[in-house]
């Protein structure tokens, strides 16, 4: 069902297509948070309403603030009704009496239909969260604890699930988090590569889920002010993001967007200069036939392994880098790195090209 139709569901009488094109566009773990707002929280989803449709129907960027702001509110609503359910005190309870009757050694508890769709009980402390993603909470620690389970509980699972992911199916929606004894999350990630005899294949670590995505949300406020930054002025960023392929994006997890003009340097540039100065910059580069920010003709579709192969060639050999301040030069004084950020760009498409020869080449080989 799509965002629209539950929405519709919960009670909402009218949305405009453009407003429904926004949402059926969002990731599905938006969903269920707003769609309880609808009657939990009337009037503050009537104030996201008016954001969503002076974006989707005039560009008024201003919105999407308040309807991050909005989504992350109810995603946190979500998770605290997730965490105070009753099904969330079948883990594994912290000097719980009756801790072995729970869990008698080696028995797997079948899942169960409960009220709670998104929680499934399994082995151990395990849950499955399902589309419900956990909301970015406060850093309230700077290094990740490991998880306080038994020794066995976290083997069996880092087993379990490295199969699984290995086979193809994704965090979240098809391999479990691990919850421990104090309710943390934990998910695996891929950390490098590794080998089972002769066979190459992906490396699985535990990550801390909360802590990540604490950090994560740190570093979105931030990619964000470079995107503001870096993109022309009446540029609809929504474009970036609107893939000329329709069919892109049933491709998740073989190709992936790439900017072409990376953000960080490109903020670099233009940090400090005034609107004059900005937009001469952004003249002068496009004469070079350079876009930045989040403009569709600074998109480049790249497979998966052409984009990191690009990426750890640029971070080996130093290229556009931006790591100087620039914030105090004038547009004259800058002259030299934005000399130096062309000439990057240049070494960037070339490489790009090369990688992208050799890939379809290995791809030809291995189709014939």
């Amino acid at each position: 069902m799509s965002f629209t139709s539950e929405l519709v569901q919960a009670g909402v009488k009218h949305i405009s297509k453009k407003a429904a094109k926004f949402f059926n566009q969002m990731p599905v773990d938006d969903i269920a948070g707003t769609v309880r707002a609808v009657n939990r929280h009337p009037n503050e989803f009537a104030d996201m309403m008016k954001h969503v449709n002076n974006y989707a129907d005039k560009g008024d960027q201003s919105g999407i603030l308040p309807y991050v702001q909005y989504q992350n509110k109810w995603k946190n609503e979500g998770v605290e009704d997730l965490r105070n359910s009753q099904t969330l005190t079948h883990g594994i309870n912290k000097g719980s009496a009756n801790q072995d009757k729970l869990y008698p050694q080696g028995q797997i508890m079948s899942a169960a239909p409960m009220q709670q769709q998104s929680v499934i009980k399994g082995p151990s402390a395990r849950k499955i969260l399902g589309n419900q993603q956990l909301a970015n909470p406060p850093a309230k620690r700077s290094k990740s604890i490991p998880p306080n389970l038994p020794q066995e509980v976290i083997e069996e699972y880092t087993q379990e699930s490295s199969a699984r992911l290995r086979a193809g199916e994704k965090n979240r929606v098809d391999v479990p988090y691990l919850v421990d004894a104090d309710d943390r999350v934990y998910r695996l990630d891929q950390k490098g590569w590794e080998y089972d005899g002769d066979i190459k294949q992906k490396k699985y670590a535990l990550i801390d889920v909360d802590l990540k995505r604490a950090r994560n949300a740190k570093l979105d406020k931030i990619r964000q002010q470079k995107v503001n930054l870096t993109t022309r002025a009446g540029t609809d960023q929504k474009d970036f993001y609107a893939d000329p392929d329709p069919k892109a994006r049933h491709k998740k997890g073989t190709e992936e967007p790439h900017h072409r003009a990376p953000l960080h340097p490109s903020a670099r540039l233009k940090s400090g200069l005034s609107k004059r100065e900005g937009s001469m910059l952004d003249n002068f580069l496009e004469s070079k036939g350079i876009v930045t920010g989040n403009s569709k003709y600074n998109r480049d579709n790249l497979p998966n392994e052409v984009h990191k192969k690009l990426h750890s060639w640029l971070k080996k050999n130093k290229l556009l880098t931006g790591n100087e301040d620039l914030t105090d030069l004038t547009l004259a004084q800058r002259k030299k790195y934005i000399t130096q950020f062309v000439a990057d760009m240049q070494k960037s498409d070339a490489k790009t090209f090369k990688i992208m020869q050799a890939f379809n080449r290995l791809t030809k080989r291995k189709t014939k």
